[in-house]
């Protein structure tokens, strides 16, 4: 189909999945991406940071993948020309007021973390495998309707490991809180963890930054414009198409509109279509929560948002109530600058005898993040998305099966294959 007498399409969001989908449907179609911020990327964001007269730069959104569980993604980057970088995944989880802690993988790097295979540590270590061995069924089924508390409470599991060490290391690599992550479901807890050791623990990262790889694809964008500033007030159905309003009061026919947005957002802007009244209940059903990233030096005070002993390329604070995390990537200032480091302080999280500040001092960057917690009412939504995808020119790659960008890049590739069947540039996804 020539582009020239193809439809219109409105992509609402330009994150992965709205520019993804642009990318792959603008050979078939003339596509308008409407993007709410100043800037393309949703939650890939990178700052590059002047460090002595050397440019560093530093993610304060999106950045780990690997093989097993990224394919279309890796494929999307190969396809850009987008340069990556492999290093072993290794993490520090220690309590902040005894100073405990434990290493995982316990071997990584040529090196062997003995105080990890210490009585008590190597006891978690082997319920952890076991929970792992336990859970590959239900992530390679996709299971979504049971909740990861749902799913420990029917194995054999210790109430101190559940309660002291896996809750606190998963809400903390979420964001989430203790509470709000045994509600998540099973296959979003534990599929990062079972794909990662599939992964043989190499993972990978976007050498200049996940804002390069926004850059590139937008730059290969051909048929598509692009609108920032202009969030979106509602859509309404008129003579068989859709008008879409901007909160501006701007508004233009379409044939398509593609949600590339969260269910809370979507279900704002469809709530003047009244055939989409139970979808949009659902949607408005979802929980999101705010996080928030601060990015500082690895010197003075900062240092107390790390671990007392060697740290790793992930460090998660515990403190008995609440978990977070701080990563430290040395590679990327070198031997001779202090690391940059990424510290989630959405909980104030301290060892007792700590009277500092909750953030670090001299921030480079403070990022603030909406993100969708990941429960069952997501996944009801989730599943009322799908049976809705493409009827009367409505689709849903933003609501998408899991929080990753493979996630939002697999949705645009399955939209794209019923909306632009005919792409070019599908031939690279299988």
């Amino acid at each position: 189909m020539s582009a020239a007498y193809a439809d219109n399409v409105a992509i609402i969001g330009g994150g992965a999945a709205g520019l993804a989908t642009a990318y792959l449907t603008e050979e078939a179609h003339n596509v308008t991406v409407f993007e709410a911020q100043d800037q393309l990327g949703g939650n890939a964001k990178t700052e590059n940071i002047n460090r002595n007269g050397k440019q560093v730069a530093v993610d304060a959104g999106a950045e780990f993948f690997n093989r097993a569980s990224y394919p279309n993604f890796i494929k999307l980057l190969e396809l850009l020309v987008v340069t990556t970088t492999t290093f072993a995944l290794a993490f520090n989880f220690y309590d902040v007021n005894s100073r405990k802690h434990m290493v995982l993988p316990p071997i990584h790097d040529n090196t062997i973390e003995f105080n990890s295979l210490r009585p008590s540590n190597l006891f978690r270590l082997i319920q952890l495998k076991w929970m792992m061995y336990k859970g590959k069924n239900l992530v390679d089924n996709k299971v979504y309707n049971v909740t990861l508390k749902e799913f420990l409470d029917s194995i054999w599991v210790t109430e101190n490991f559940k309660d002291n060490f896996l809750y606190p290391l998963l809400s903390a690599a979420w964001g989430v809180s203790i509470e709000d992550i045994k509600e998540v479901s099973v296959y979003q807890g534990l599929k990062y963890f079972i794909d990662g050791e599939r992964a043989n623990n190499e993972w990978m990262e976007i050498t200049d930054g996940f804002g390069s790889y926004i850059r590139a694809l937008q730059a290969k964008l051909k048929n598509t414009e692009i609108q920032l500033n202009s969030p979106i007030k509602s859509i309404t159905e008129e003579a068989g198409q859709y008008r879409v309003t901007k909160e501006t009061g701007e508004s233009a026919l379409f044939d398509h509109v593609i949600f590339a947005v969260n269910p809370k957002v979507a279900g704002k802007i469809l709530k003047d279509i009244p055939s989409l009244d139970k979808l949009v209940h659902k949607f408005n059903n979802v929980k999101t929560f705010d996080t928030k990233i601060v990015l500082s030096e690895a010197k003075g005070e900062n240092l107390r948002f790390m671990p007392h002993t060697q740290p790793q390329i992930i460090n998660i604070r515990w403190n008995g109530k609440a978990a977070a995390t701080t990563m430290c990537k040395n590679w990327k200032t070198g031997d001779e600058l202090s690391p940059v480091l990424k510290t989630w302080v959405t909980y104030d999280i301290r060892a007792k005898d700590d009277a500092g500040s909750a953030m670090p001092e001299d921030p480079y960057a403070v990022y603030n993040f909406e993100h969708t917690h990941m429960n069952m009412a997501y996944y009801k939504a989730y599943k009322a998305a799908q049976k809705q995808e493409g009827k009367k020119g409505l689709w849903f790659p933003g609501i998408h099966e899991n929080d990753s960008h493979e996630s939002a890049i697999s949705a645009a590739v399955e939209v794209a294959r019923r909306l632009a069947p005919k792409s070019s540039r599908l031939v690279a996804f299988k």
